[in-house]
């Protein structure tokens, strides 16, 4: 019985090891260019992240909503909810949200979408950090 308890308290002890080494957090913090003219630019605090999207000059600007870095992996929401947006009104009037998901490598992150709950206007773009 003395056996299993020091072997199971060993266990115990490596497990709560391995949980407290967590690897670091990605930083994707800061602008990011589409090659479309528009730049996604980032605040990120720790696996959570939000922002905002800039047109170009005279461009709508749109809000990054609820954004989460696992490892690699990103997701977030782009909010369009400005009631003169074309998209909003040819909505009723109705805010809503696009989704975003891909990965980061280094500087480049790869994203894919569409409306949320619909699938339409799905896209995908490449994103490359801008280095200032």
């Amino acid at each position: 019985m003395a056996k299993r308890n020091g072997a199971m308290g060993m266990l115990l002890v490596v497990s709560a090891l391995l949980l407290a080494v967590e690897s670091p957090v990605q930083n994707i913090e800061g602008r990011w260019q589409t090659g479309r003219g528009a730049f996604f630019v980032i605040q990120q605090s720790g696996t959570k992240f939000s922002g905002v999207i800039e047109g170009r000059p005279g461009e709508r600007t749109y809000k990054i909503v609820d954004g989460e870095l696992r490892g690699k992996e990103v997701s977030f929401f782009v909010l369009h909810d400005a009631k003169d947006d074309s998209e909003v009104v040819e909505n009723g009037g109705k805010p809503f949200r696009n989704t975003a998901a891909g990965v980061v490598e280094g500087d480049e992150m790869t994203i894919a979408g569409a409306r949320e709950g619909t699938g339409q206007r799905a896209y995908k773009l490449t994103l490359k950090r801008v280095k200032e």
